[in-house]
């Protein structure tokens, strides 16, 4: 236990050792209950890469000698020096306990024996008690940091500079006139991210260059690239706007601008950094307004830039109702301020200030003056003249200690005396309506004439008018100086958008004689042709150019002007030079051009409602600012067809703009209608249907004259078209395709379903589809066979098995296609043939079982050479055969084709020419009946053979043998033809023998086969040829 009456608390903290709190209260502990663990402590936690840590150690241990100063050592080490390093710390005080060291850092890799711990960026050091192990550690920061986003603005005698920087950074920015002269030095206020300074003393008109220092808090430091900047030119008055940042310095801006002064502002608010008299100095005058600040109206760095800026010659205009309040130096007071003594608060309310007459500014005045929303609160002083100044207004107040609340002083100029007029009246309370003298505008006139006489000003007139137009309508004003100048005085002139104003003069030029001569200027509208609406611009007047000082720099008021525009932006669109266009070609025009001209390039597509009855060229206009008003020819030509689809109408369609310029995006003008006169025969009802095998299939109709009628698509899966049949009606039609399916349709092109075909051999090749409305027969041209597919008519999916099928002819070697036809109660297959020699048409006879023994078959005509459809007439009331050509896409009609004797060809029709390559043709079969679906039970004849003329009866091709067990029974052409004119009768046919039982013909079909004519000799083919060719002339 320890006891004592003596209050700790009256122990000496700072006495040395061990006469302190801090060694008896260790003491004391120690006491009780033994030493103290340790404690090492460096200072810092974060330092850079050249610092010097403090290292504490709390350590009773090596205390050893309690009435002297001992000594600890502690190793230091690093991440990058990692062998420890002694460093000796001493005890702070006699028996105190507590040790203090430092040791040095250094950037790079290890040094041994150096005396300084090498570290990197981002390294730890360690401060360590060898004996205890006791320990603490610091980071090494050794980045810099980067400035970033700077910029600068440049009033005429400072500059303001910010910056950014990635961590907290000590600004200081270099200042100089040439790059490698960076000799003015700025610092800042202390450490941050956000940067502003204000750099001052500078000279107006002056380009400067600056460098921007940034250090962080542990010594790294970076410098910005080297910028620039130029003051502005300086004005002859500066305002400084020390109102704390309220907005009463536009009272004096509106005060001097109504008396045509301009001035430069400085915000102390708003700007980092107080003026200096060297930025004072640049200014004929200084206009000081320091509103209500009662606490910091004029500080004493204030008072040192007026009264050097003053003692230099400097005129001043003070306003503030509390400058005198807030506090400044009696020196100041008396010396620049002029007042003797004065009186606070004199005058609180509204009241007129009257002034002095005869005096150069208060003379006649007579000003309102009254608190406002500005400046709330009237506290207006008397103030007693100090020798040399005068009193010039006089607040009312008959009990104060004097009756001046604003006082003047003006030394002598010649001699470089200064001038000085100190009002505690604020302006910013004063009437500006009231008549003048009695108000701010009059006031702030005289107060400049009393510092520094009249200011020279340009005077500018207001214009004549405040348009202009782009038809060329113009406006006039006039320049002229308000007082003689010294030298030649240059006053530029300028339109701020020439596009939209034009000036007659850039430069007006006066002088000392002419000076007091107003000088006209005119401004034109400038005219273009862009829809761009009334436009502001400016006359921009000045800043002046002279060796006079006093006329060098000023910068007149500009004048405001409005460009009206004349243009509208908008197409036009010439009328057609006709209503009508044909389908033999005729074609009508028009032209189309911009109103005005376009901000960006215009797009206007041109098009079709109908292009199978009209075409347009070109389908898109293009305009721009070059071509706009050049009209464009559009021509839309009437598109032929082959169908009698009458004069149809259609429209040209003038579609909507397209522009980046707002004003051409979406115009749409009206369209023009036109008639595509017709050339086509009338079409009767459709006769014939035609499958082509092309880029897209289609199925065509044609009428019996061989007009177009309609066409449409076949399906997606229908791409190999092999053939086309149909029932009686025309409703439904079977179209063949290579990949061994039937398509089912209705006759308007609408898929009903499709079906397999069974039974066919792997080598398949399907090459013609034939029915009666009940049954499907298809030919294989692979194998030359017809398969008969019972019932099939009425199936939309699946598959069917053939029901039976026959051989063809053995010389009917590559069938194109296959149709279906019935005379008197015998049914028949023809069957056309596009082979090696001559093309033929094979008639088969059909028995009961859909399959035929008995064939004949006849030559086509040399112009009908590939041979891919046939068809024949359903109403049974023509014995015409009809055979479509993919060489020629035409069809040819061969009458009487239905017997077995030649016929000659008669005529043929184009097929429509989207029709190319035709793969099969069909004719609505006569509808089925009893007699007609009942197949003989053996072969059956027709004997309905009308017998054409003789002239018709000869053939253009001799027949050629094709029974299907026809063999030669000679080797050589001569042989053959020898025997060919042997066996030939008067009718120049001949006869085949009977089929034996050994025949490849079923039994019943040979028991009653008749065969077909036999080929007769070469000149039979050469007779008739030369025949045909007379009967065709």
């Amino acid at each position: 236990m320890v006891f004592t009456t003596l209050p700790f608390e009256t122990i000496s903290e700072t006495d040395a050792a061990p006469n302190n709190q801090a060694t008896v209260m260790r003491r004391i502990i120690e006491y009780l209950i033994g030493p103290l663990p340790g404690r090492i402590d460096i200072a810092l936690p974060v330092y850079g890469l050249n610092q010097t840590p403090v290292v504490t150690l709390t350590d009773s241990a090596p205390n050893i000698n309690p009435s002297g100063i001992d000594t600890a050592t502690v190793n230091v080490y690093s991440s990058s020096e990692v062998t420890p390093m002694s460093v000796v710390l001493t005890e702070t005080d006699v028996d105190s306990g507590v040790f203090v060291g430092n040791f040095q850092l250094g950037p790079g890799p290890a040094v041994a024996n150096d005396g300084i711990l090498q570290v990197v960026h981002n390294d730890i050091i360690v401060a360590e008690v060898p004996a205890s192990g006791i320990l603490d550690f610091a980071t090494i920061d050794g980045l810099a940091p980067t400035a970033s986003n700077i910029y600068s603005t440049a009033p005429p005698t400072r500059a303001n500079i910010g910056w950014d920087t990635d961590e907290n950074a000590f600004e200081q920015i270099l200042v100089g006139t040439s790059p490698t002269n960076l000799s003015l030095v700025f610092d800042g206020q202390g450490f941050g991210i956000s940067h502003l300074m204000t750099v001052s003393g500078l000279v107006p008109e002056t380009e400067y260059f600056y460098q921007i220092i940034s250090t962080d808090p542990y010594g790294n430091s970076s410098s910005s690239a080297i910028n620039s900047f130029i003051t502005t030119p300086a004005q002859a008055i500066l305002l400084i706007d020390d109102d704390n940042g309220l907005a009463n310095e536009q009272y004096f801006i509106d005060a001097l601008a109504a008396n045509l002064f301009n001035c430069d502002t400085w915000d102390l608010a708003a700007e980092n950094g107080q003026p200096l008299a060297g930025d004072l100095a640049a200014y004929r005058m200084v206009i000081w307004n320091t509103a209500n600040d009662f606490s910091t109206a004029l500080l004493p760095a204030d008072e040192q830039a007026i009264s050097s800026y003053l003692n230099n010659g400097g005129r001043i205009f003070i306003s503030g109702q509390d400058v005198l309040f807030s506090g400044v130096s009696s020196t100041f007071r008396t010396n620049y301020l002029k007042v003797a003594s004065y009186e606070d608060d004199i005058q609180t309310a509204n009241h007129t200030e009257v002034g002095v007459t005869s005096h150069p500014i208060g003379n006649g005045m007579n000003i309102p003056v009254a608190a406002n929303a500005d400046l709330p609160n009237l506290f207006i002083d008397a103030v007693t003249p100090a020798t040399g100044s005068s009193g010039f207004l006089r607040h009312g107040v008959t009990t104060a200690s004097s009756s001046f609340s604003a006082l003047s002083y003006r030394g002598n100029y010649a001699a470089g005396g200064f001038g000085m007029v100190f009002s505690t009246v604020p302006f910013e309370a004063m009437s500006t309506t009231a008549a003048a003298p009695s108000n701010q505008q009059a006031f702030m006139f005289r107060v400049v004439d009393f510092l520094i006489g009249p200011l020279p000003a340009i005077i500018v007139s207001s214009p004549s008018a405040v348009r202009t137009t782009e038809a060329g309508a113009q406006a006039t004003f006039t320049i002229v100086l308000n007082s003689q100048p010294t030298a030649w005085v240059y006053v530029p002139v300028h339109s701020s958008d020439t596009t939209e104003g034009a000036v007659s003069t850039n430069l007006v030029a006066f002088s000392s004689a002419n000076w007091f001569v107003p000088q006209t200027v005119t401004v034109s509208g400038v005219n273009d042709f862009v829809d761009d609406g009334d436009i502001n611009y400016q006359i921009l007047v000045g800043p002046s150019s002279s060796p006079d000082p006093l006329y060098h720099g000023i910068d007149s008021a500009d004048i405001d002007l409005l460009n009206v525009d004349d243009d509208t932006a908008g197409i036009t669109v010439s009328p057609p030079s006709g209503t009508t266009t044909t389908e033999a070609g005729g074609s009508v025009t028009f032209l189309v051009r911009l109103d005005s001209e376009p901000l960006s390039s215009v797009m206007i597509p041109i098009s079709s409602s109908d292009t199978t009855e009209g075409s347009v060229s070109p389908g898109m206009l293009f305009f721009n600012a070059s071509n706009w008003s050049i009209a464009q020819l559009v021509t839309v030509t009437g598109v032929n067809d082959t169908i009698n689809d009458g004069d149809v109408a259609y429209t040209a369609i003038i579609g909507s703009s397209t522009a980046s310029d707002p004003l051409y995006s979406g115009l749409n003008p009206a369209d023009i209608n036109l008639v595509n006169i017709d050339d086509d025969p009338i079409v009767g009802d459709t006769k014939f249907y035609v499958v082509n095998d092309t880029t897209v299939d289609r199925t065509f109709e044609y009428d019996a004259a061989g007009n177009s009628v309609e066409n449409y698509t076949l399906d997606a899966t229908n791409t190999t078209t092999r053939g086309i049949a149909t029932n009686a009606a025309g409703t439904r039609l079977w179209v063949l395709d290579a990949n061994r399916r039937v398509y089912v349709y209705n006759n308007s092109g609408v898929l009903q379903g499709s079906w397999t075909l069974g039974t066919l051999p792997n080598t398949a090749l399907v090459e013609g589809i034939a029915t009666n409305g009940t049954h499907v027969w298809v030919v294989d041209r692979s194998a030359r066979r017809v398969y008969y597919y019972a019932n099939a008519a009425s199936r939309t999916s699946g598959t069917q098995t053939a029901t039976a099928n026959f051989a063809l002819n053995t010389a009917n070697t590559n069938p194109k296609d296959i149709v279906f036809g019935a005379q008197s109660g015998t049914s028949f297959l023809w069957v056309v043939d596009d082979g090696t020699g001559f093309d033929r048409v094979y008639r088969y006879q059909l028995n009961t079982s859909g399959t035929s023994t008995v064939n004949s078959g006849w030559g086509i005509s040399p112009e009908n050479s590939s041979p891919t459809g046939i068809t024949v007439d359903p109403s049974n009331g023509s014995m015409d055969v009809w055979v479509c050509d993919s060489g020629s896409d035409r069809v040819y009609r061969y009458p009487s084709g239905r017997t077995t004797v030649q016929p000659l060809l008669a005529d043929s029709f184009p097929l429509n020419t989207a029709n190319s390559n035709p793969q099969g043709i069909a004719d609505p079969p006569p509808v089925s009946n009893a007699t007609e679906e009942t197949f003989s039970a053996g072969p059956q004849y027709s004997t309905w053979d009308p017998a054409p003329t003789a002239a018709r009866r000869i053939s253009l091709f001799p027949n050629i043998d094709n029974g299907p067990t026809a063999t030669s029974s000679n080797g050589t052409g001569n042989a053959r033809r020898t025997e060919l004119r042997s066996n030939t009768g008067a009718t120049g046919r001949i006869t085949k023998p009977v089929a034996t039982a050994n025949s490849s013909l079923p039994k019943a079909a040979a028991a009653t086969s008749v065969e077909p004519p036999m080929m007769g000799s070469i000149d039979d083919l050469f007779s008739s040829i030369e025949l045909q060719t007379a009967l065709l002339n």
